[in-house]
């Protein structure tokens, strides 16, 4: 039983530039200070879960909202190249957390976004280490073509490979290993 229980009947605002740090009296600072921080030292206090527990197909879910609108909750289209929401990685390089090594993230892939009509695409972006930048490494556009090395991949192929220094390695097999498929 915890010694102190929050209880909350109905809503609960935090009002902007304020925020709800669970774990720790103050916020940390990786690429930005955000006004929601979770910190930890061990996998259960650093950790979240969003559950589920109903009789039908539907999962717990968490969503991304992006308006051009200067104003919450108003509506301004999305543009093409606009980011709708990503995850990111920062580990410690032993000074800060500010450098940004890994992200997935969803854009718009849309010159002519309309209501309802949207075309989006996938990046995986990654840093090389070696002192090299992150870059986008992995691509699927709204068209379901996927780009590896490359950020367009061609709309007439499903795989696109870009690279100058390496090429497809297909699966080295014997007759008999090919034959057993």
């Amino acid at each position: 039983t915890p010694a102190n229980t929050l209880t909350v009947n109905g809503d609960t605002e935090i009002t902007n530039g304020n925020g709800l740090i669970i774990g720790h009296d103050s916020k940390i600072t990786a690429h930005t200070t955000t006004e929601f921080q979770v910190l930890g030292t061990g996998g259960v206090d650093s950790s979240g879960i969003f559950a589920r527990f109903s009789d039908n197909i539907y999962q717990p879910t968490i969503e991304f909202v992006k308006s051009r609108s200067a104003t919450i909750g108003g509506n301004a289209i999305v543009q093409d190249g606009d980011v709708l929401g990503g995850i990111h990685w920062h580990p410690d390089d032993g000074v800060d957390y500010s450098e940004n090594t890994a992200a997935f993230y969803a854009q718009v892939d849309d010159a002519s976004p309309a209501v309802n009509d949207i075309g989006t695409k996938f990046a995986w972006d990654l840093m090389p280490g070696n002192g090299g930048a992150i870059t986008t490494v992995m691509t699927l556009d709204a068209s379901g073509s996927l780009g590896l090395g490359t950020t367009s991949p061609a709309t007439s192929a499903a795989l696109d490979i870009t690279s100058t220094t390496g090429a497809l390695l297909v699966p080295r097999m014997t007759t008999t290993e090919r034959g057993s498929l």
